[in-house]
């Protein structure tokens, strides 16, 4: 199905609501006995806001982020393009009371497999028991994974123009199905365990069980679990772990950190073999520091072993580091600078059957390491950013000629 109609459809509901309650005034008096009339709220980089109160609560907003992308490839031709790498739109809310809360994510950009379409995300929340500084609640429908750090939180909040390259080999992909989310000691412990249908490596290109719109494919369901902890307080402003942005632009010197891991246990097909069951166990293991006066650091390292039922066990492995800093805000102006350094790896062994996407090598065994310098332009913190960045591949396969590539992209991104 086209995107077009739910992109459209998106804007043409913004600007009724909007409009709707922009004219509930004295003007109109079959609006003056409306308890919702005249909450219509707005801020540039948070949307609108168009009823918020204990029973019902609805906000929209738009994101745009528009490349420029050169690569410089040793073996292949080079290649020159302008992308709009996204363009979304995302109501949120509740709805009959704030334990009931609901978000709907649409995407106009679609690749056309079927397995990356308009809807993103698409759930609703029921939190069934809440404390003072405790909840757990039950969420169903599409939406992320919470495998990994980097890719469970937004892509509006990356210090890099793309998430790392063993992020989206072995993490970065959504999924339907239902899951327990907890928050406790005041938001600093956050988990989630559950079962869904498809794998949790958007690489995953040998598993039938891949991409957000794909069904599982036979009566063995994926689980899933994560948990996250901030030793020195909240990290995501008490919000749960999509809302966790890269580097520090603070004004402050506090420290601030997150640990975190996860386990996904697959229970798969093979893209190549139908009938071929395959047994995906990854594990990943993250963290990330602010520092205060705008320094920090982030990693993650990714274990992945795939066991098909006819064939040698496939396992591979990724990590990454990072080193972020920003200036401060200087007299009035909201500019700050960033500038960013990243180290990336992964490693395949001779059976690369399933790993087979944004890896560099494709179905080949082999090593692809990656270094990447960002310079970024926070015109207003990651609401409206410019971002240049550079980086160096070298893909070296077992078996084949090495190649040294270079790729230089440039994104600008906007929040409305």
């Amino acid at each position: 199905m086209s995107p077009y109609p739910f992109a459209a459809g998106a804007v043409g509901v913004i600007a009724a609501a909007a409009a709707a309650q922009g004219s509930a005034s004295a003007e109109h008096p079959q609006n003056q006995g409306n308890p919702y009339s005249g909450l219509v709220t707005w801020k540039p980089g948070s949307g609108v806001t168009v009823a918020d109160s204990d029973e019902f609560a609805l906000t929209l907003a738009g994101m745009l982020q528009l490349q420029w992308v050169f690569a410089a490839n040793e073996l292949l031709a080079d290649t020159n393009t302008f992308l709009v790498r996204r363009a979304q739109v995302r109501f949120a809310g509740h709805a009959f009371g704030k334990d009931l809360a609901y978000l709907l994510r649409l995407e106009a950009v679609d690749d056309g497999t079927g397995t990356n379409g308009p809807v993103k995300d698409a759930w609703v929340q029921w939190t069934f028991a809440r404390g003072d500084d405790a909840a757990v609640g039950a969420r169903v429908g599409q939406g992320k994974t919470y495998h990994g750090l980097e890719s469970t939180g937004g892509a509006t909040g990356l210090w890099f123009v793309e998430r790392a390259s063993s992020s989206r080999a072995f993490a970065d992909a959504r999924s339907r199905g239902a899951w327990l989310q907890g928050s406790h000691a005041g938001n600093r412990l956050r988990w989630l365990a559950g079962a869904q249908n498809g794998d949790v490596a958007n690489g995953a290109l040998g598993i039938t069980e891949r991409g957000e719109e794909t069904p599982n494919a036979d009566n063995e369901l994926t689980w899933v679990a994560s948990a996250s902890y901030d030793p020195f307080g909240d990290t995501t402003g008490g919000k749960n772990s999509e809302a966790w942005r890269q580097g520090d632009l603070r004004d402050q010197d506090a420290m601030l950190a997150t640990v975190g891991a996860g386990v996904m246990f697959g229970n798969n097909r093979s893209a190549a073999a139908a009938n071929q069951d395959i047994e995906s166990t990854q594990i990943n293991v993250n963290t990330a520091w602010s520092f205060g006066s705008g320094f920090a650091a982030q990693g993650e390292v990714y274990l992945r072993s795939d066991d098909p039922s006819v064939a040698p066990t496939e396992d591979s492995h990724g990590w990454y580091a990072q080193a972020t800093w920003s200036t401060p805000k200087s007299g009035a102006s909201a500019l700050q600078w960033g500038f960013g350094v990243r180290y990336n790896v992964i490693t395949t062994d001779d059976t690369v059957t399933f790993l087979t996407g944004a890896n560099g090598l494709g179905a080949v065994a082999g090593e692809v390491r990656e270094l990447t310098v960002v310079v970024d332009a926070f015109h207003h913190g990651h609401a409206c950013k410019t971002q240049v960045e550079y980086t160096h591949q070298d893909v070296e396969p077992d078996s084949g000629t090495n190649a040294g590539n270079d790729i230089v992209r440039v994104q600008v991104q906007l929040m409305f």
